[in-house]
């Protein structure tokens, strides 16, 4: 099952992340982390805080060029002075 974005292999994906507090005011995290996950649960792609591209208060970003096909879940968790926090989204890669 095809859910979210669809890109072609070899695209390169922008995975994105804003992080807000309880009052939805937009803050950085102090600890933050990236995780690209296959159907099968596996994590084919981690990054730090410091890979990431910061591109303005609370709002984050990494491109990835895609390599395989199938669908993956990517998570961005941290660390925020209210406590931690998970965004996360789906999307597929196929052949075309």
């Amino acid at each position: 099952m095809t859910i979210g974005q669809e890109f072609v292999k070899g695209d390169e994906v922008r995975l994105k992340a804003t992080f807000r507090d309880f009052s939805g005011t937009l803050v950085d995290p102090s600890t933050m982390a990236l995780k690209v996950y296959d159907s099968t649960g596996t994590a084919v792609l981690t990054k730090a805080l410091a890979d990431l591209t910061r591109e303005g208060l609370g709002v984050y970003h990494y491109d990835w060029v895609t390599t395989a096909i199938g669908d993956f879940i990517y998570e961005f968790s941290g660390t925020l002075a209210s406590g931690a926090t998970v965004i996360f989204d789906r999307f597929s890669v196929v052949y075309h």
